[in-house]
């Protein structure tokens, strides 16, 4: 080859190897910007994830405070219902000891009607 020949063979070398790099310099830039964009993500969302965790923090004490208030609950009612079933049985003595009582005067009334 000669000298020519040779620059010209360099020259476009030169020309095609410049395209190339500026190509990968674009990708480069592209996958900076991507990976900025990847980092900005991540801390959004560790920044949620505290937030979630604060909030789920919150709803655990909650709930463990309304399960503790139901079972002071739990054991009123109970007490309740035995208070009303102790209560609806001397009611119901009341009432055999009041028909008792009656037919005691009604008796009463007999024999001194008599």
């Amino acid at each position: 080859m000669q000298d020519p020949e040779k620059n010209t063979v360099l020259e476009n070398s030169l020309f095609g190897t410049n395209v190339e790099l500026e190509g990968l310099r674009e990708k480069s830039k592209s996958l900076e910007e991507l990976c900025k964009s990847l980092n900005n993500d991540q801390s959004n969302l560790i920044a949620e994830r505290g937030t979630l965790v604060v909030q789920l923090d919150n709803v655990e004490r909650r709930l463990e405070n309304l399960e503790m208030r139901f079972a002071v609950l739990e054991q009123k009612y109970a007490g309740m219902e035995k208070e009303k079933e102790s209560t609806l049985s001397q009611v119901e003595e009341l009432k055999v000891s009041l028909g008792v009582e009656k037919q005691e005067r009604a008796s009463f009334a007999l024999s001194s009607g008599a």
